[in-house]
């Protein structure tokens, strides 16, 4: 369910078409068809509906918030480093993006970042805010690796 919530709020962002979100769903319900809420969504003809619908299944029992982070960091920066991408257009997104997590995890790290990553650019500094945007994209990367290190994994 958390690769359906990322797709729900990049959809939402306006980081990634409708195409991507639907496509999810449907695998997911054909490898779980006896999942109520899937069937619902499935079925469900109102966009908006089925997007604030899903996000909202965020707090569903057994929703894993670090599968959940792990899945929503690789995809957008997946879209950061994206020829295409504009850092000013990307931040916006990611604001919105975050306006739509469930509070559960909005102010946790490292989602709490994506209210901050862009604060350089108002001051024109794209180094420091692309650095603060790495953060983010290293988040479990670096605490995992912090893990091992010091032996509590």
């Amino acid at each position: 369910m958390e690769e359906l919530i990322v797709h729900a709020l990049l959809y939402s962002a306006g980081l990634e078409e409708w195409k991507a979100y639907s496509e999810t769903l449907d695998r997911l319900f054909m490898e779980n068809s006896g999942d109520g809420d899937l069937l619902d969504l499935e079925f469900s003809s109102d966009e908006n509906d089925v997007i604030s619908h899903t996000i909202a299944l965020f707090d569903r029992p057994g929703t894993d918030t670090d599968v959940f982070g792990k899945k929503l960091t690789k995809a957008l920066r997946d879209i950061y480093e994206r020829e295409d991408t504009d850092l000013r257009d990307f931040d916006e997104k990611c604001l919105s993006l975050w306006d739509n997590l469930p509070d559960t995890v909005a102010y946790e790290k490292p989602f709490s970042l994506l209210t901050v990553a862009g604060d350089p650019l108002g001051w024109g500094d794209e180094q420091l805010c692309r650095q603060m945007y790495m953060r983010f994209f290293t988040y479990y990367t670096d605490q995992e690796q912090g893990d091992e290190k010091y032996g509590t994994r």
